[in-house]
């Protein structure tokens, strides 16, 4: 049973707020003021709602380390300019899908540590389309593994924790070679992307991004096993973070072996990617300018 004092402690609040709000409405002058502060609260509040920014849309990062919270979650974009043209020759969607992921989650990022983010990321880029991975769905291009055993290539793309032998192991969506490139390498190139943008981010970090563009779900045995992964596996699977393995193919697979080294296996055809954007130097250095202007467009 209830004393009265209870009631009265449970009910004198309501009668309060009850005597403020006649008293405040008995006048015209308040209900006005009532009504101006709703629509001020209503109206600053939402455009501050619309300035955040969503974490889960790489297009609507403003920093890079927005980029990268985006980006670590997100793996294919609907591009903005569906006219996308490459040394004359219209992307497919897909290729165009690939392309918008890198426009919108690896130039930002990258921009924090270097000024010729995007022309960088051109040349990389480039490198994975001539290479055909481009053309590859969704997931499937990062989880790419292509592994030159006895005496021929072998995908090894269905089997994440493979580790290839052979000295020609090509990975994710660089297109980047795992045999050119030492631990210490890579770690580096890890410092320096990462470390410009979020300095608690570790190399472990690295491995889930890694594992999530592949889709792989946290908590299965690939991801686990991802996660957990050491020696040459592991290597390929910071690679095939496409933050860290662009940086290095852009340098040594581009830069160096194709721009001033003329490599024979920069020109190669024999496939329709090869074929539209890197049968030649000047075809090459045409879809780089195209990339550049892509990635260079807001």
């Amino acid at each position: 049973m209830f004393h009265s004092a209870s009631i009265f402690k449970y009910i004198a609040p309501h009668l309060f707020m009850k005597f403020l709000l006649a008293k405040f409405f008995s006048t015209r002058q308040g209900r006005d003021r009532w009504i101006s502060g709703l629509i001020i609260a209503l109206t600053f509040g939402w455009v501050g709602h619309t300035n955040m920014p969503d974490l889960n849309d790489p297009a609507a990062a403003r920093t890079p380390l927005e980029a990268l919270e985006a980006c670590s979650r997100s793996l294919e974009l609907e591009p903005q300019d569906v006219s996308f043209v490459v040394n004359g020759r219209a992307l497919t969607e897909t290729q165009a899908e690939h392309v918008e992921w890198v426009k919108r989650c690896v130039v930002p990022i990258w921009s924090a540590s270097r000024r010729d983010a995007a022309e960088a990321a051109a040349r990389a880029t480039w490198w994975a389309l001539r290479e055909g991975i481009l053309d590859l769905n969704g997931s499937s291009a990062h989880r790419y593994s292509n592994c030159h055993e006895h005496g021929r290539d072998r995908l090894r793309s269905s089997q994440p924790l493979y580790r290839c032998s052979g000295n020609i192991w090509q990975v994710g969506l660089a297109a980047v070679q795992v045999p050119n490139y030492s631990d210490q390498e890579v770690h580096e190139v890890f410092s320096k992307v990462f470390g410009a943008v979020d300095p608690s981010f570790t190399e472990r970090d690295v491995l889930s991004m890694s594992a999530r563009l592949a889709g792989f779900t946290p908590g299965t045995p690939m991801f686990d096993g991802i996660y957990g992964s050491v020696g040459k596996v592991r290597r390929s699977w910071l690679l095939r973070n496409p933050l860290i393995g662009m940086a290095l193919a852009e340098h040594q697979e581009v830069l160096i072996e194709c721009y001033r080294q003329n490599k024979r296996w920069c020109y190669t055809r024999g496939w329709s990617s090869a074929n539209h954007f890197g049968s030649n130097r000047f075809a090459m250095m045409r879809s780089v300018r195209d990339l550049t202007r892509i990635f260079q467009q807001r």
